[in-house]
Formats: C-alpha cells, sequence, structure tokens
C-alpha cells in the first residue's frame, strides 16, 4: 500500500439556526468553524485541474472525549473545498479520491495538524509530488491567518501500531466491517456518511449527533443525581423517623 501523507483543507460554511425542540440542535449550540480553501499544485503540473488528480473529498479528524470524529467536505473539479468543523480543536486532515481512497495527508514538516480558532478560516494547499512517482502524495498548508489556525504536532494522528505506514487513526472500525469509518457510505446514497446534512441546515448531521448524544447524555445524569438526592432524602426521612 502506498504510504499515505496528511493534508490540511479549509471549507467553507454558513451558519444556519435550525429551528427548536427538544430533539433538534442548531449552529448556536456548536461553535463552528467555516475552513475553505482550494488545492493548488507547483509550477511544473499548474496545467493539470482537480478532475485531472481525481480527488473529490477532504476529510477532517479529530477527537472528542478520547473517540475519533470525522467530518468530510466535497472538492469540485475546480479544486475548492469548504466545509464546517468545530471550532477550538484540533485537526488532521486527508484527501481522498472519488472511489473513497486516501490520497494525500496534510503536513508541513514535523507539523501534521491544525488547531482552529477563528469563525472563517482560509486554507489552500500545495499538492506535492515528494517521490517523484507522478502522483500527488502530499499536500503542504498555506494558512493565512495564524491567530485564526495554527500548524500542529499531534501524535494522535499519526501513531501506526502495525507499521504499515497508515495511521492508525484511518483505520477506525467500530463497527467491525472493515471499512474506515471516516469515510465509508452506509445508507449506499453515493456520499459519504459524515458529509452528510440532511436538513439542509449547514451544520455536518455527524456534528449534530454528538451534540444530541451530550444533551442526553447530561440530562441522564441530572436525572441520576436527582434520584440520587430524593433517595437520600427519603433514607433521611426513615432515620429521623427511627429516631422518633
Amino acid at each position: 500500500m502506498k504510504k499515505i501523507k496528511f493534508l490540511i483543507l479549509p471549507l467553507l460554511f454558513i451558519l444556519v439556526s435550525c429551528g427548536g425542540g427538544s430533539n433538534q440542535v442548531s449552529s448556536n449550540n456548536i461553535d463552528l468553524t467555516y475552513v475553505y480553501g482550494s488545492l493548488k499544485t507547483s509550477d511544473y503540473i499548474e496545467t493539470q485541474s482537480a478532475k485531472d488528480f481525481g480527488i473529490r473529498y477532504i476529510l477532517a479528524a479529530t477527537y472528542e472525549n478520547g473517540s475519533p470524529l470525522f467530518v468530510t467536505g466535497f472538492v469540485d473539479y475546480a479544486g475548492n473545498y469548504e466545509i464546517n468543523l468545530k471550532r477550538g480543536k484540533t485537526y488532521s486532515f486527508v484527501l481522498f479520491d472519488k472511489n473513497l481512497q486516501p490520497v494525500a495527508y496534510v503536513r508541513r514538516g514535523d507539523k501534521n495538524a491544525v488547531f482552529l480558532n477563528g469563525k472563517t478560516v482560509k486554507i489552500d494547499i500545495l499538492l506535492i509530488d515528494s517521490n517523484s512517482d507522478g502522483k500527488f502524495d502530499t499536500g503542504m498548508p498555506e494558512i493565512k491567518d495564524d491567530e485564526k489556525a495554527q500548524l500542529r504536532k499531534d501524535e494522535r494522528f499519526s501513531y501506526d501500531r502495525n507499521f504499515n505506514q497508515k495511521p492508525d487513526l484511518l483505520e477506525t472500525d467500530k463497527n467491525k466491517n472493515k471499512q474506515f469509518d471516516g469515510i465509508e457510505d452506509r445508507n449506499k446514497d453515493g456520499y459519504p456518511d459524515t458529509m452528510e446534512d440532511n436538513n439542509t441546515n449547514n451544520i455536518p448531521d455527524v456534528l449534530e449527533e454528538k451534540e444530541k448524544e451530550k444533551k442526553h447524555k447530561k440530562e441522564r445524569k441530572k436525572d441520576k443525581d436527582k434520584k440520587k438526592k430524593d433517595d437520600d432524602d427519603d433514607h433521611d426521612d426513615e432515620e429521623e423517623e427511627e429516631d422518633d
């Protein structure tokens, strides 16, 4: 298998609130960064288009509460892309082709991730053929404002415990179907599940699902704490009656 290089890519995002309701999440509940940019090539291959090198998706990978979180954006034929991500987190970016196969891993030197701190961030990606085999295999990020986005070295995105030259993160397979969770199309609609936005509110469904899970977890904890308090109060009342 060809070694994957990680790429950092930006995406466009317009914040639009969705309606109220106990089971809905709005952009006001999620602090988002709209990342956007374009893929570029070096001078000697500048005539090639995004269609020629076949890149169709950009995947942003991060961690939340110790578990991987993936969001995917579309790359058009001109090489432009946009994606909405949770603000204040560190991401690794990977480019995939139309067959959902990884093409490049974004990095600059030993910096293999980017911390997003702005509401809107532009990151262009320079595609490079580092081993001179005629194929792009790495992407160098060009960040316009380091107050909004900062390159970082993060070992979580480079662990390769089975030494197959592919980061463990890109082999996440929680459902054990032998497909990488971050880019698979389980509902067979032709698009990666991690880029879907079924309620068309410009917030990736995977982020809304995470917020719903957090909300329900807080509610369950609140109910559990209330039940414990009520049980403790009942126990105290029983002890007082026994004392009487």
